[in-house]
């Protein structure tokens, strides 16, 4: 089998050999980064690997894994038309950073059954459906399907009201002193994982 890098072409059929004598091994993923890379561009070919890429794909979004891995893994294992890759995908979900989540919920935006498990898992709040980016929620809430909107605004609750409405309901905490800890507090829970100060 041949990979592509860039421009130049290389043959990886004794890796891929090596890592699938006696079925996929989710060890074998245990590589340099390069080495990893050209393993999950394997993912989502054959459906009749879909279990152990699973276990492989799981091990990849340990945050752990350098990022560029983690994103490969995701979208390779897109590729294929697994039932279960959306609870695979959602099992980590607290460890993920916000690119790697980003990733996710484009995968699980692609096809309509995936769209649907990860609704079910933000009904049961397996994913905490506050945990949800505003640009991944609007296109939920904004679904060509009515029933994805439905769902979708029960979990996430009516967007629509003024603006106006929102600003008035927050204007009295422009007269109350400020705590510099608790923000700190809050900076470091909710956006340094995003944001830097200075």
């Amino acid at each position: 089998a041949m990979l592509r890098f860039g421009s130049a072409w290389y043959d990886v059929g004794p890796q891929i050999k090596a890592g699938t004598e006696g079925g996929l091994d989710p060890r074998n993923l245990i590589l340099c980064t390069d080495d990893r890379l050209a393993a999950v561009g394997l993912f989502g070919r054959d459906p009749k690997h879909r279990d152990a890429e699973r276990s492989a794909l799981a091990l990849l979004l340990k945050p752990q894994v350098p990022a560029p891995v983690q994103l490969a893994a995701v979208a390779a294992a897109a590729r294929g038309r697994d039932p279960k890759l959306p609870e695979t995908l959602l099992a980590g979900w607290k460890g993920f950073s916000p690119a790697l989540r980003a990733a996710v919920l484009d995968t699980l935006l692609s096809r309509a059954d995936w769209t649907g498990a990860l609704l079910s898992s933000l009904e049961d709040t397996c994913t905490p459906p506050g945990e949800i980016d505003p640009t991944h929620r609007r296109r939920l809430v904004e679904h060509a399907d009515k029933s994805v909107r439905d769902r979708a605004g029960a979990v996430f609750g009516p967007s629509g009201g003024s603006r106006q409405a929102v600003i008035e309901a927050y204007a009295g905490a422009l007269k109350s002193p400020g705590d510099r800890a608790a923000g700190a507090a809050v900076f470091a829970k909710v956006c340094a994982s995003c944001h830097r100060l200075h």
